[in-house]
């Protein structure tokens, strides 16, 4: 229920709905803690050692829950691995070491209340966009534009649209590409930029709908990587959007051989939203400008580089090899969480009080 950027509050709610058709119904949630953000979190701020008529929140430890634990093996799990073992046992939240983004630096960004801003005279706007094949991710726009000068730019964010799966319900996505064209038109806005890994439907729509489709050398980590010092310094304005602020609170930085580091959602979460935001403060930081872009206009049938023209086959070539890039990186992060988890598993004196304590039930 944690992992995605706006289920458990969705589930919650079903939930609630249901409970109106009983007298004195009562909601009972148990969870492990994780970062800060999410409905365990959200309770655990308002309740924990506050009196509210409307819920009780309990946080105890696993010895406490569990007394037939022996704590002689504790210590070698919390040298193992500190944060999860606070977590686990301690019921102790993250303190952000793991999430990318700080609740704190996405709240304080947050115009509460601002939903989206009317093109003003005088603005230059930027456009990103994260586009969808139809399945599980949301396309998603957002609009962008610089204020100050120097070292006092900030980002500011205009508009910020998704569009996503309703039930078994695909978007139409040749509209959606429609709707994105008339809102930039209204920006004055004639060029929208996107990933690498977008399909040859997305260029020829757009294209079709007479806005230039950008390709980005930027991957999603560089961009967030990009943003993040906007966040931290207070550089960035964003609008109330409940799904975005959720997307980007969930980001998690992930270290990588050579000091690389990756920032990306949670197994099983999604951040559209989010890496269309990213990418738009990216460029709007950046002046607009991109290491490399590959640009898709009404006229020209093949993409164009500042250096030189690729191929359809060079296109798909490329993508292919990024694409198993991708895949092995994301086998690298299952594979050490698994090793993780397992490390917390091994054999010691609580195994054996933990497996008597099965065979008895």
């Amino acid at each position: 229920m944690e992992g995605s950027a706006d289920s458990d509050a969705e589930i919650q709610a079903s939930v609630r709905r249901g409970m109106l058709s009983f007298p004195h119904a009562r909601l009972l949630k148990i969870g492990t803690p994780y970062m800060k953000s999410g409905v365990l979190y959200d309770d655990f701020k308002r309740g924990f050692g506050n009196d509210d008529p409307d819920l009780l929140v309990w946080r105890a430890t696993s010895v406490l829950m569990n007394p037939s634990l022996r704590t002689d093996g504790f210590n070698r799990q919390q040298r193992l691995d500190p944060l999860r073992f606070a977590r686990e046992y301690e019921a102790e939240f993250a303190e952000d070491l793991e999430a990318f983004l700080p609740s704190a630096w996405v709240d304080s960004a947050v115009m509460t209340g601002r939903h989206e801003l009317p093109p003003r005279d005088g603005i230059e706007y930027l456009a990103a966009c994260h586009s969808s094949g139809g399945g599980a991710d949301a396309f998603t726009l957002a609009v962008v534009h610089v204020e100050g000068k120097a070292g006092e730019r900030r980002v500011v964010q205009d508009a910020m649209k998704g569009w996503a799966r309703v039930g078994t319900t695909a978007p139409d996505l040749v509209g959606v590409v429609h709707e994105i064209a008339d809102l930039l038109r209204r920006y004055r806005v004639s060029r929208v930029t996107g990933d690498r890994y977008a399909g040859q439907w997305v260029r020829q729509a757009f294209r079709e709908a007479r806005i230039t489709y950008l390709e980005s050398e930027r991957d999603r980590s560089q961009a967030y990587l990009e943003v993040e010092p906007l966040f931290a310094q207070g550089r960035i304005a964003i609008l109330d959007h409940p799904t975005l602020a959720r997307e980007l609170k969930l980001l998690e930085r992930r270290p990588r051989a050579g000091g690389k580091t990756l920032v990306d959602h949670p197994s099983g979460a999604h951040d559209d939203h989010a890496n269309a935001l990213a990418l738009a403060a990216a460029l709007a930081m950046s002046g607009g400008s991109e290491p490399e872009l590959y640009a898709f206009t009404s006229d020209d049938p093949l993409p164009r580089s500042q250096d030189a023209i690729l191929t359809e086959e060079e296109q798909v070539a490329a993508q292919k090899r990024q694409a198993e890039v991708d895949a092995k990186l994301a086998e690298e992060a299952r594979a050490l969480e698994e090793k993780q988890r397992l490390a917390l598993l091994a054999p010691g004196p609580w195994w054996s009080a933990w497996r008597r304590s099965r065979a008895r039930r």
